[in-house]
């Protein structure tokens, strides 16, 4: 952030005008802006807060008002990158799951080309096994949005955690599909079952699947599953349904259908914190949903090469 624009938040009325900044990302060019009465019940301050708070806005070069009488003023132009260096937002950060697919991979090319395009601000993605951690992290601060199931982001919806869902980006945009997986030679009912216990999608389909059935948890990272299965440590495991798992000599799957999910574990989806009214804004500007989908769909089919 400049040193005029934080000196300028600092004063009287900064606060104010990080908060119309905000509702500024989320309006179009040529949109009728509130009135000042809006805005001031709104936020309940004086009427000369919210004046001062416009005007900043329009020194900064960062909105352009166009007053038409009696029908009020409306937005005729505007920074987004000012408008994000207002908000405090200048550099956001997501977080995954690990891109141990093509899918993941195509995945995170999809949404690290679609929201840097624009060069608004600097948008970068990490990796994080387990949708309990990754829900944490987006919580603590650490990151700006999180990507999951939309089948565990709605239990964590349920049970009261302070997120929001801003996109479903649709079927096999997550996964293709889940099996259950175990050595080839293996030809016996599973006993010992490898599960991750901070993956809701894993812990609640494995939970479903053996739920008449004796069997031990081992629990495990998700990374370490496969491997263990192949030194028989464990005898099976749900997994998702990917390439490498098709070609490989050593296992055999079989495909799990969870017709109460309805597909919500193989579509990805955006999470935010719940009332982060900037992050929300700038999806719903800056994000496309079918953009990321055709990139993914690229990476999948060895048209683009990953990039994220």
């Amino acid at each position: 952030m400049s040193d005029l624009i934080h000196k300028a938040l600092m004063q009287k009325g900064g606060i104010v005008a990080q908060q119309l900044a905000q509702e500024f990302i989320g309006m179009e060019i040529g949109q009728r802006v509130p009135t000042i009465e809006d805005f001031i019940n709104k936020y309940n301050v004086p009427r000369g807060t919210v004046q001062q708070a416009l005007l900043k806005l329009k020194e900064f070069g960062a909105i352009e008002l166009e007053a038409k009488g009696h029908l009020g003023s409306f937005l005729i132009d505007m920074d987004y990158t000012k408008l994000m260096e207002i908000c405090s937002l200048e550099n956001l950060v997501g977080v995954m799951p690990l891109p141990y697919s093509k899918r993941y991979e195509g995945l995170a090319t999809g949404i690290y080309t679609t929201l840097n395009q624009y060069n608004v601000v600097s948008v970068n993605l990490a990796f994080m096994g387990g949708s309990d951690r990754r829900i944490q992290a987006l919580l603590d601060g650490r990151y700006d949005f999180a990507v999951m199931s939309l089948a565990t982001a709605k239990h964590y919806v349920n049970d009261g955690y302070n997120i929001e869902i801003v996109y479903n980006l649709g079927m096999h945009t997550y996964v293709n599909a889940h099996t259950l997986i175990m050595r080839k030679d293996f030809n016996t009912v599973p006993k010992r079952i490898g599960v991750d216990r901070t993956s809701f999608d894993q812990l609640s389909m494995t939970t479903k699947y053996f739920k008449n059935m004796s069997i031990e948890i081992v629990p495990l990272q998700y990374s370490r599953i496969i491997e263990n299965i192949k030194k028989k440590n464990i005898d099976a495991a749900i997994w998702s349904l990917e390439e490498k798992i098709i070609s490989d000599d050593e296992l055999q799957y079989k495909i799990i259908n969870d017709e109460e999910q309805k597909g919500d574990n193989t579509k990805a989806t955006i999470i935010i914190k719940k009332e982060d009214v900037t992050v929300c804004n700038f999806f719903k500007r800056f994000f496309d949903i079918e953009k990321v989908q055709q990139i993914q769909n690229d990476v999948l089919m060895n048209v683009i090469l990953p990039n994220y």
